[in-house]
């Protein structure tokens, strides 16, 4: 599998152990910078000034982890790689991936563009073994984070964007509880009871030493008087 190149000449590939892979653009035409010649087209995308979101560029991941919309030929060649693994994890050999591909692909623009869903759905099987086991594919897949780069030509965004780092943890953040107010005034009821009480306690002792220290007083000057 290789790209065709981004030179808008003839493609120099010509080699039958080779599938060149042409662009097309967001509109099923040939890529205005694609190498024409290949042996199969397939979403490259075409924006003559700047690539600005994936409506018109391929959103693709970048290096050092990151995601970056582009145009060019290498835009266009990982798709047919894809479609050749799920073809190849089906038990085609690489011949048989490579003959599916082209013979499934859609006559577009005088150009066959790839149809990976015709390519993988087909209920026949390829001739020779091994035979196609049956798989399994989940229908939804992973979406992106959507990022913007600027590209002035195919092949070399002027930036690239890294992905979403991860979440932190979520932490458990301790709350100390809350009293109400009748629930402080109940706990605090005890304290203040006991409180009084010894108040009153101390009060009632001291009112009974006045007194019987006033009646001892009386009984002293009478007998005083009496003398």
């Amino acid at each position: 599998m290789i790209a065709a190149g981004n030179q808008s000449l003839k493609s120099a590939y010509s080699s039958n152990a080779l599938e060149v892979v042409g662009a097309t653009g967001p509109n099923d035409e040939v890529a205005s910078y694609s190498n024409t010649g290949a042996n199969v087209y397939a979403p490259g995308g075409d924006a003559p000034g700047n690539c600005q979101n994936s409506s018109n560029c391929i959103l693709s991941t970048w290096m050092n982890g990151g995601y970056a919309v582009d145009q060019g030929t290498s835009m266009a060649a990982p798709h047919v790689s894809g479609l050749a693994a799920l073809l190849l994890s089906e038990g085609y050999t690489n011949a048989q991936a490579v003959a599916r591909i082209n013979n499934t692909a859609d006559t577009v623009s005088g150009i066959g563009r790839i149809n990976a869903m015709r390519a993988v759905g087909a209920t026949s099987h390829p001739s020779g073994t091994p035979t196609p086991r049956a798989t399994h594919r989940s229908s939804s897949t992973p979406t992106p984070a959507t990022t913007h780069a600027t590209t002035k030509k195919p092949g070399s965004p002027a930036r690239t964007v890294a992905p979403p780092s991860a979440s932190p943890s979520s932490s458990v953040l301790a709350v100390a509880p809350t009293v109400s107010p009748s629930a402080s005034a109940q706990a605090a009821g005890p304290t203040a009871s006991t409180t009084r009480s010894r108040a009153t306690q101390i009060a009632l002792a001291a009112l009974a030493i006045v007194v019987v220290g006033f009646a001892v007083a009386r009984v002293a000057t009478k007998r005083a008087r009496g003398s």
